[in-house]
């Protein structure tokens, strides 16, 4: 009798222990895939709030400005702009090809001060007109 249990034990442990094991490999993939989704969405909304600060601001006339907080995450290389456009350069299957790029249009001629890459986590960013061209001051 004394046998039967252990070896029902066994194998009621061992049933478990596989469960246990699919179960938090299939959850190991599921958050990294939901971790990256997360930070693209966070950055593309703090690119977003930025470019429309600067929109706001410029059309807002000279002498106005506009501060507040971005977050940005850890594997986010932020940020860039071109003639037309913020983005950030990510590592995710989310950013778009071909150099993993989360884009961001604006429509005001802009001058950045900031550090290239941005530091990760909370930034104060600052956005003002002076006359001549939008700038952001983090």
């Amino acid at each position: 009798m004394k046998a039967q249990i252990s070896v029902e034990f066994f194998l009621l442990a061992s049933f478990t222990a596989v469960l246990t094991i699919l179960i938090y490999q299939s959850n190991a993939a599921l958050y990294s895939s939901t971790k990256q989704l997360d930070d693209a969405y966070l950055t593309r909304n703090s690119l977003t709030r930025l470019a429309e600060a600067v929109d706001r601001v410029w059309l807002e006339g000279n002498a106005s400005k506009m501060s507040f907080p971005l977050f940005f995450p850890s594997i986010a290389n932020c940020f860039y702009f071109t003639g037309s456009e913020l983005y950030c350069v990510m590592p995710t299957e989310y950013a778009e090809p071909p150099n993993n790029a989360l884009k961001v249009g604006f429509n005001a001629p802009l001058f950045v001060d900031c550090p290239q890459p941005m530091s990760a986590g909370w930034s104060f960013v600052v956005v003002e007109n002076n006359s001549t061209h939008a700038v952001v001051t983090c």
